[in-house]
């Protein structure tokens, strides 16, 4: 079974505990295996395990959840891992149990599935005197592509159809699940003021005598047994055992479900929280209603997703963070210097280890061009300044693996030259795909320096001017080293000397050393002398930012002696005439101190008794 490309995986889902992976797992319509048996590199530093599948019309990636983990910051890594391995994810399902709030409003019964509708994270604020306690933060809610799907999902409900019929339709082509995950008779809800104790509590009896201490509720109907309830979800880093606060907020708040991950996660990336209700948040929880709760919040989270349309969830944004971005052009580099060094090695299958790595990079650069032509990306400064030095990596280990892939043409024998030189023209268009895409960034990022130059025009303030002025330098490195690349010729030996412009995207550090070693930038409101400055001769010995303790040498850049100097300074006629000048509206960037300023020399002569006659 051919499994789908990396960018073809445009959702994904979250699981915590092991009972929530099995009942994912049980409602695949296909299932493609782990993501390393598909060749998928991960991005650095992810170390999950993914399970490859397929639900209706989309493809979707699980999580393979740790033994033992729980909570925000657990599922908050995972979610971070798991973006920066499949780019082009566009929502994250959290699926699993939580514990319900019943109300009179809200009848939720376990084995019911709530859909977070909204998510509150009701311990984040500050404490105030007299120990009152006063919520801070903002209800996140999932993105309107997701809650559309969730009022198709109702409508279907108010048709007549329930999460019971859908259950008996997954146990009737699933026949072996139905002892595997039998529904519990058990389900007692107690009263709020009645508390749990280990001796002869009341949920602890098989069969109860006194009824006194339980809530009397209305017996369902078949049909109706299970029932789907929409609405707020409270998340926390704390597990919720008190009846008493789990009302209290239930009155206040109209959360109708606790659990304790979706407040984190929605803080990084777009999610909706689908949980089967396996208690009732008191201090009488137990784990019979585990598998078979974490079951219904699989299906529903199934029939959730056949309401969602293929061609809406592509068209909808690609969100990514600074860290998940570096993260996968490091893991990619990391990759495809691993598979050179491996295909150096004499056992006869080196032509596989390159057309992985090129298959690796062509996967990376289609989901970062994709993002990249975003219309939210055109405008913002800081993402395409890193996008452009992410850009250099790329290119810098395509071009090393087009070194690599002419040693190997010219020492083939004539069996396989062939295959060499189709590999190798299948090389040379990944190179072409790395340079498209870092035209398509420099454009963004000179628009959106004009964009940037507009509006400080416009408001008139120095700083808004200064950081314009700031800007324009930076896109006029990366323009620099664009066009005079065509005109210098494709050397290997020289590409160590041009680090420090394929760092100057992935930090903003490596942004201001280099602009300031290439050129001198008048700050407002204080003068500087024109002092000749040059760039260093050497790679720097500070580690790259994208490739942590081995950095990765950029090829194809012009070397730090070909950047135009300032005036008067003594730099040579033939490297000034390879490269245009800097436009002189182009300033130069403040250094990180003020300039020494140099005493002129005294003009009074020196007095007679300090010469000293020669012999």
């Amino acid at each position: 079974m051919e499994v789908p490309k990396q960018s073809e995986f445009l959702i994904g889902w979250i699981c915590i505990l092991g009972v929530e992976y099995f009942a994912a797992m049980k409602v695949l319509d296909k299932s493609y295996g782990t993501s390393q048996k598909a060749n998928i590199v991960p991005g650095n530093n992810d170390r999950n395990t993914y399970q490859l599948g397929t639900i209706g019309d989309h493809h979707v990636v699980i999580n393979c959840p740790q033994s033992g983990t729980n909570g925000q910051i657990t599922a908050c890594q995972i979610a971070t891992g798991m973006k920066s391995t499949f780019p082009c994810i566009r929502f994250i399902l959290l699926v699993g149990i939580g514990g319900g709030a019943p109300s009179t409003k809200y009848d939720i019964r376990l084995g019911d599935v709530v859909i977070g509708t909204s998510v509150s994270p009701y311990r984040k604020g500050k404490i105030l005197d007299f120990k009152k306690f006063k919520q801070t933060s903002n209800r996140e809610t999932p993105p309107a592509e997701l809650l559309g799907a969730i009022t198709e999902l109702q409508h279907q409900v108010f048709l007549g159809s329930s999460l019971e019929t859908t259950m008996d339709d997954f146990f009737r082509h699933k026949s072996d699940l139905r002892e595997k995950y039998p529904r519990p008779t058990e389900d007692r809800l107690l009263m709020g003021d009645y508390f749990h104790n280990d001796q002869g509590c009341v949920c602890l009896q098989h069969q109860l005598e006194d009824r006194g201490n339980l809530v009397d509720r209305q017996q369902r109907t078949p049909g109706q047994l299970l029932q789907i309830h929409i609405g707020t979800i409270g998340s926390s880093d704390v597990v919720m055992k008190s009846a008493k606060e789990r009302d209290r907020l239930a009155n206040k708040q109209e959360i109708i479900c606790f659990e304790m991950e979706a407040a984190a996660v929605m803080q990084t990336t777009r999610c909706i929280s689908v949980r089967g209700i396996s208690d009732y948040s008191d201090g009488h929880k137990n784990d019979a209603w585990h598998n078979y709760a974490a079951l219904t919040a699989a299906v529903c989270a199934k029939e959730l997703l056949k309401w969602l349309a293929l061609e809406s969830l592509k068209n909808s944004p690609m969100e990514l963070t600074s860290e998940e971005l570096e993260n996968l052009v490091k893991g990619t580099v990391e990759e495809v210097y691993r598979k050179i060094s491996q295909s150096q090695r004499r056992d006869g299958n080196a032509k596989t280890v390159i057309g992985e790595a090129n298959d690796t990079i062509k996967q990376s650069i289609e989901s970062l061009d994709q993002y990249t032509r975003q219309p939210t990306q055109g405008n913002n400064l800081k993402t395409m300044i890193l996008m452009r030095g992410l850009q250099k990596q790329i290119e810098s280990s395509v071009h090393d693996l087009q070194v690599q892939v002419k040693t190997k043409t010219k020492s083939a024998d004539r069996k396989s030259l062939a295959e060499w030189e189709k590999l190798k023209q299948e090389v040379d268009n990944t190179e072409k795909e790395a340079k498209d895409w870092g035209e398509t960034c420099q454009k963004l990022l000179d628009a959106a320096v004009e964009l940037s130059k507009h509006v400080s025009d416009h408001v008139g303030d120095k700083h808004s001017k200064f950081v314009t002025k700031y800007l324009e330098s930076i896109s006029g490195i990366f323009g620099i080293a664009r066009s005079h690349k065509e005109n210098r010729p494709n050397d290997s030996s020289k590409h160590c000397n041009d680090k420090n412009i394929g760092d100057l995207g992935s930090s903003s550090t490596a942004s201001s050393t280099t602009s300031r070693s290439s050129l001198e930038l008048e700050s407002p409101g204080s003068s500087s002398n024109s002092n000749e400055q040059h760039m260093p001769d050497s790679c720097p010995e500070h580690p790259s930012p994208v490739t942590g303790g081995h950095p990765t040498p950029i090829s194809g850049l012009p070397a730090p002696d070909h950047f135009p100097r300032q005036p008067g300074s003594n730099s040579s006629p033939e490297h000034n005439s390879t490269v245009p000048p800097i436009p002189k509206s182009s300033p130069p960037l403040p250094p990180t101190s003020p300039p020494q300023r140099k005493e002129p020399p005294s003009k009074r002569p020196k007095p007679d008794w300090l010469y000293v006659p020669r012999q």
